[in-house]
């Protein structure tokens, strides 16, 4: 599964968005060449470097939860995901 327009959208929605009105990053490039490119808005809005690390840790002490980002390229990758994991 490749997320739309990235991965770093999602991240964004927790960290910059705070959950709310994030079905605008669905149609934010993916390109990290654009003008204001979804890594950089991701880097701004966690203050430092996007780290696997830093990102792990936001996840394991609840500072992302990644059931209350609710986009729709998220929430089919979820989907199918379960049903994948059922299935097996």
């Amino acid at each position: 599964m490749i997320p739309k327009p990235k991965s770093e959208a999602w991240l964004l929605c927790a960290v910059g968005n705070r959950y709310q009105h994030c079905e605008r990053l669905e149609n934010e490039s993916g390109n990290d060449n654009a003008l204001n490119p979804l890594k950089a808005q991701l880097e701004e809005a966690l203050g430092e470097p996007a780290s696997r690390e830093l990102l792990v840790d936001k996840v394991n002490n609840g500072e992302i939860d990644v059931h209350r980002i609710d986009m729709p390229s998220l929430n089919k990758f979820k989907e199918r995901l379960d049903e994948v994991l059922r299935a097996v």
